[in-house]
């Protein structure tokens, strides 16, 4: 899978992948310097396609590259909490937070596909905050819009928080698939 892969119909997909493009002809600038990218859209948009081909095209060049499932995610730091039968820790936690923290390259998919508590946006917090302090990009994708009309609509600054949105948006692009689904496209 990759970016050159990934077929445009209109202006504005030219204008993504074109990006996108350039975000992985110079990837050793673009991990260096953090550029963090927001991919926010429709279902079928080809979003996740262009997270894993940032995935993949940075695991070419050797760098250290995840993309996972937010839910996934959470579920793991979640399972790392408490003892097991014996009395033993289940997982160290911060050590698990500390990985993903030290990703050259984390790609977090399909954030708010389902509700997330309070304590795990504060996880998630954790790591977008830490990632930003060493200077790691962090691509977000969502089927959420950036912001609702009303405040109190569903979006990806509701999910994540205005901090968490601000410091993947320092130096980093958002960009709205707001396209169709391609996956209707031949039917």
């Amino acid at each position: 899978m990759t970016v050159t892969s990934w077929q445009t119909f209109n202006a504005k997909m030219d204008e993504v992948k074109n990006a996108v493009l350039a975000w992985g002809e110079d990837i050793e600038t673009s991990i260096k310097r953090g550029r963090s990218l927001i991919f926010v859209g429709k279902t079928g948009a080809g979003k996740t396609h262009l997270g894993m081909a940032i995935v993949m095209g940075a695991l070419r060049k050797g760098f250290v590259a995840k993309i996972v499932d937010c839910g996934l995610l959470l579920s793991e730091i979640y399972d790392s909490y408490g003892k097991d039968e014996e009395g033993r820790p289940k997982g160290d936690t911060s050590n698990l937070i500390r990985a993903y923290i030290d990703l050259d390259v984390l790609v977090i998919d399909e954030i708010g596909r389902s509700p997330i508590s309070a304590h795990g946006t504060d996880r998630l917090f954790e790591i977008i905050d830490g990632r930003y302090k060493q200077c790691r990009p962090t691509i977000a994708i969502s089927n959420l819009p950036l912001v609702g009309k009303d405040i109190q609509d569903a979006s990806l600054r509701t999910v994540l928080g205005d901090a968490a949105i601000s410091r993947l948006s320092d130096g980093g692009q958002c960009f709205a698939f707001d396209w169709k689904d391609y996956r209707w496209r031949t039917k």
